[in-house]
């Protein structure tokens, strides 16, 4: 299970910011403050085939996020500060 939004989906807004939540869900963002109202639930699988780049995140750990500044560059791993117990 994924979720994104209906700019990235519909509209072709760059993913430019990824979540492994804790719970195993995954979130692909544009890296732009986004309503919750604009939330798309989705299988993983439908994202990965429109954005191949994501399959270098295959290995990033439940809570752990990345983001990249364009479509273009690579993505940075960070865990997220609440992750931690």
């Amino acid at each position: 299970m994924a979720f994104t939004t209906r700019g990235i989906w519909e509209g072709g807004e760059p993913i430019l910011l990824g979540f492994h939540d804790r719970d195993g869900t995954w979130e692909f963002l544009p890296g732009t403050t986004v309503e919750t109202a604009d939330g798309v639930p989705i299988h993983v699988g439908l994202v990965t085939d429109r954005e191949p780049s994501l399959a270098d995140l295959v290995d990033l750990p439940p809570g752990w996020g990345a983001e990249r500044g364009s479509q273009d560059a690579p993505w940075e791993r960070f865990e997220w500060p609440d992750a931690e117990e």
